[in-house]
């Protein structure tokens, strides 16, 4: 009887490390999609936008950190050498990452979902969508 509660014990002790695992390697893609997306916008031609322009609308599965926050808030007037505000939007559909809305309708996607249906495993873990 007591080695069932010890092989029980041990499952379960397996199983909760397995998912603080999981956890900690989603939050590191996450952080690591959002800085891709800061990197490529940063590449991106400021030519698209007109002097009226200065709202950004920014997509994230999860609240974003005020770090990579002010990052990108940073890289956007630094690129268009004026004050922009951005809408930071949530949407958990995307799973993890960011989608970047430019106003001159340009879309940077380092979403999560995006990288996984370019893959195709998009319909194996997350259903077709």
């Amino acid at each position: 009887m007591t080695v069932l509660f010890v092989i029980g014990g041990i499952i379960i002790i397996q199983i909760i490390v397995m998912l603080v695992i999981i956890i900690v390697l989603w939050r590191v893609l996450n952080r690591q999609l959002v800085e891709l997306a800061i990197e490529k916008f940063e590449l991106f031609s400021k030519d698209g936008w007109t002097q009226e322009q200065n709202q950004l609308e920014v997509i994230v599965a999860s609240n974003i950190d005020k770090v990579f926050e002010q990052k990108l808030v940073k890289a956007v007037q630094k690129k268009l050498n004026k004050p922009v505000s951005i809408a930071v939007k949530q949407d958990r559909s995307i799973k993890g990452g960011m989608i970047m809305y430019l106003k001159n309708g340009t879309v940077i996607d380092y979403s999560l979902r995006s990288r996984l249906k370019e893959s195709g495993l998009l319909g194996k873990f997350f259903g077709s969508s």
